[in-house]
């Protein structure tokens, strides 16, 4: 809220509850609450509407990255991504799910969660990045065994842990596109 006050009308926010947005949680691909996504309010169509998702309160380090998102979302632009990571990423025709566990007292989770958003912005139709804060979804982070952070899992096939760069960053989603042919809009994402 505080960031919509500061904005002079240029952030808007809308609270509701996970039950009684089934066609918002369909359109974004909200798979689990708390959640918050950040997007645009224009007349993109649902499909090309650029979104990143954070689960569990986006607190500590990680406000920095939604500061960051918000400006990127609203530039239609990934600010820091290369324009060769541009390039690439747009090129994906396969989907790619992007889950980055963090913790908000992680100096370094908050890099992996704006690379994965940056490549989400960059290619909103076919990538699909999540940040999860691993205290709020233990039964997540048992399942991908988190024991650091950040850790990083792409389509439930390639899994890393670090902030690492932007190019390696991209191998390991290329690496996973490259083991499987993912539809994002059909996974099964229970928690």
């Amino acid at each position: 809220m505080e960031i919509m006050d500061l904005s002079n009308g240029k952030i808007a926010v809308k609270n509701v509850t996970f039950e009684e947005s089934k066609k918002l949680s369909e359109r974004y691909a909200v798979r689990r609450a708390p959640a918050t996504v950040i997007t645009t309010t224009n007349s993109y169509s649902p499909s090309k509407d650029p979104a990143v998702k954070f689960y569990g309160f986006p607190g500590g380090h990680e406000f920095t990255a939604l500061v960051e998102d918000v400006i990127d979302i609203a530039n239609r632009h990934p600010s820091t991504l290369s324009d060769y990571a541009i390039e690439k990423i747009e090129k994906i025709v396969t989907g790619a799910h992007i889950q980055v566990f963090v913790t908000p007292t992680c100096p370094y989770c908050p890099r992996a969660v704006r690379v994965a958003h940056q490549l989400s912005i960059a290619n909103p139709k076919m990538v699909d990045a999540e940040m999860i804060e691993a205290l709020e979804f233990p039964e997540l982070s048992k399942k991908y065994s988190v024991m650091a952070v950040p850790k990083i899992v792409i389509n439930d096939i390639v899994e890393f842990q670090g902030a690492l760069p932007e190019s390696i960053f991209l191998s390991k989603v290329e690496e996973a596109l490259s083991l499987g042919n993912v539809d994002v809009g059909k996974m099964d994402f229970g928690q």
